[in-house]
């Protein structure tokens, strides 16, 4: 009885902290065949593009925990940036939050050289009712400081209606000269934007709260940070992305919590066995996926324990937690994931 007392207490508390957690979103990788989309709406109208903005209706209503509300509509800016319309401060021209696929100065390929617009972005939502997907594609991008026009990217955003998901998609890329494309940089940004102050009068941009993708495309990782960053000025070494994302790579954003009901994520995890649910030194996954992982994140939304490649009924080391509420979220080479609940 009093054993049930105390989980009772600690998973009123976990619900009372859910809706306070500061990084709303835990990060995975994966891969999955890049497909460019067929049958979209084409948002550039066959025109060449230089720093535009669009908005388009996402046809559902998104749940949009950078700023804790739906959302059924996007902006996207043409500097691979994506907020929500109510997060545009319009005294200092900047979105409040926003995402960040691919945060480079980027233009039509034919815009350097007065050709034939080659580089269209547009739209798609697929799906039934309840779990539809909203994707928007960046196709055969360049860059407005490669005056041979040869550089290129390709890349999409999925927002999963129900799920609340946000996936960064990478398809083909070739930039001969990824400092002159990048302004000097090592490779794009890539994050999410929870809080952002701009001052005028510095030509400043401080990221108060973000979460930022660092590393290269073997050893991406999420750096959650609430410490100011002075993103034109002085960004941290590691705040850029190295390099280009791999053609078929995929970066996902999972809500805080989400609970994945979709019957084909069910099914994709119909084999997938954790045990024991209440944890003392260890946790055992058994499975046969070929290439899964696995994240433990506290009640914070911090991920204290991440592994890759996990060899089914292979003890997880869980020793070192406190006790407490997790979440183990499991995801597979399908982009596919999975949140189970874990009580020490």
């Amino acid at each position: 009885m009093k054993r049930n007392t105390w989980l009772l207490l600690l998973l009123l508390s976990a619900l009372g902290v859910e809706s306070q957690v500061m990084y709303p979103y835990t990060f995975s990788k994966s891969s999955a065949t890049y497909s460019n989309l067929t049958g979209s709406i084409n948002l550039t109208f066959g025109k060449r593009w230089d720093d535009t903005l669009m908005t388009i209706p996402l046809g559902f209503n998104f749940k949009w925990a950078l700023g804790n509300r739906n959302i059924d509509s996007i902006v996207i800016d043409t500097d691979g940036i994506l907020y929500a319309p109510q997060d545009f401060n319009s005294s200092t021209d900047n979105p409040i939050r926003s995402m960040m696929p691919y945060e480079a100065d980027m233009t039509d390929r034919g815009f350097n050289n007065s050709s034939a617009a080659v580089s269209p972005i547009s739209y798609l939502t697929k799906g039934v009712a309840g779990s539809r997907i909203c994707k928007i594609e960046f196709r055969n991008a360049g860059f407005y400081n490669d005056i041979t026009t040869n550089d290129f990217i390709n890349f999409q955003i999925w927002l999963n209606e129900s799920t609340n998901i946000i996936e960064y998609r990478y398809g083909a890329s070739n930039v001969a000269n990824i400092p002159l494309s990048f302004d000097g940089r090592n490779g794009p940004y890539i994050n999410l934007l929870y809080k952002t102050t701009v001052n005028i009068g510095t030509l400043s941009i401080i990221l108060d709260t973000c979460t930022y993708i660092t590393g290269n495309s073997g050893t991406a990782s999420a750096v959650n940070s609430n410490s100011p960053i002075d993103y034109l000025n002085n960004p941290p070494a590691n705040f850029g992305f190295s390099g280009l994302p791999a053609d078929g790579q995929v970066f996902r954003f999972v809500p805080f919590g989400s609970s994945v009901s979709v019957p084909e994520i069910e099914d994709a995890f119909r084999n997938v066995v954790v045990y024991p649910t209440f944890i003392q030194d260890a946790v055992f996954i058994k499975h046969d996926e070929n290439n899964l992982s696995a994240s433990i994140i506290d009640i914070y939304g911090r991920v204290v324990i991440k592994e890759f490649n996990l060899k089914s009924n292979l003890p997880l080391n869980t020793s070192m937690l406190h006790q407490g509420l997790y979440f183990l979220t499991l995801s597979n080479d399908q982009s596919q994931t999975k949140t189970y609940q874990l009580i020490k």
